[in-house]
């Protein structure tokens, strides 16, 4: 019963003891991203031991925006320890790319603000499974060539499951492509055919 009047007592006193949060900002624009296991619920970050299996796909959204006019800002997403999309455990689906390689967008001006989503998964044979595997995300703002600043910060600490998640399959994009590569051949000798056909009814009237 005291205890919990003294909490009352300090919670009235000094306000809601929960802390606020701030967006991360340096002196050119502010950043900041969120986490998602279906792109509709949304955890902001960094979300430590977030629970992953092989195969799992997950979401990133990221709010970019500037303070001031600047010649060009970047976003950069990539997996801690790693130097290259195909040494990850992690892959990028959909987006605007920035997988171990910067996007630039030129010519922000002052208050704007953009917001981008990308789409991710665990790879089936991640090498990390069973271990932790932090991703991390940077945004950098140059007002000119000579000055920038950045944001950096962890996405998710994401522990990854050794065992493939139920819903995984292979990327029906791919299988897309495939089809169309082999549907070309078709086309291509049915073309070829046509050609050669007018070729030799022109040969003959002319002859």
């Amino acid at each position: 019963m005291i205890v919990a009047l003294s909490i009352c007592t300090f919670v009235l006193i000094f306000g809601d003891c929960s802390f606020a949060y701030e967006t991360p900002e340096c002196d050119y624009g502010t950043f900041d991203a969120w986490y998602s296991k279906d792109g509709i619920e949304w955890q902001n970050t960094t979300v430590d031991n977030a629970k992953l299996k092989c195969g799992e796909p997950f979401y990133v959204r990221a709010t970019i925006s500037a303070k001031i006019n600047l010649q060009y800002a970047s976003i950069e997403i990539w997996e801690v320890g790693e130097n290259s999309p195909e040494e990850s455990s992690f892959e990028m689906l959909e987006g605007i790319g920035g997988f171990f390689d910067s996007v630039p967008f030129y010519n922000l001006l002052k208050g704007n603000v953009s917001t981008y989503v990308w789409k991710m998964r665990v790879k089936s044979d991640a090498k990390w499974a069973g271990g932790t595997a932090p991703l991390n995300i940077r945004a950098q703002f140059n007002k000119n060539d000579d000055e920038d600043d950045e944001i950096s910060f962890s996405v998710i600490n994401a522990y990854i499951l050794d065992e493939l998640w139920e819903g995984y399959t292979e990327d029906n994009g791919n299988s897309s492509g495939n089809n169309d590569t082999n549907g070309t051949p078709g086309f291509e000798l049915l073309f070829a055919m046509v050609a050669i056909a007018v070729f030799l009814t022109w040969k003959r009237k002319k002859e």
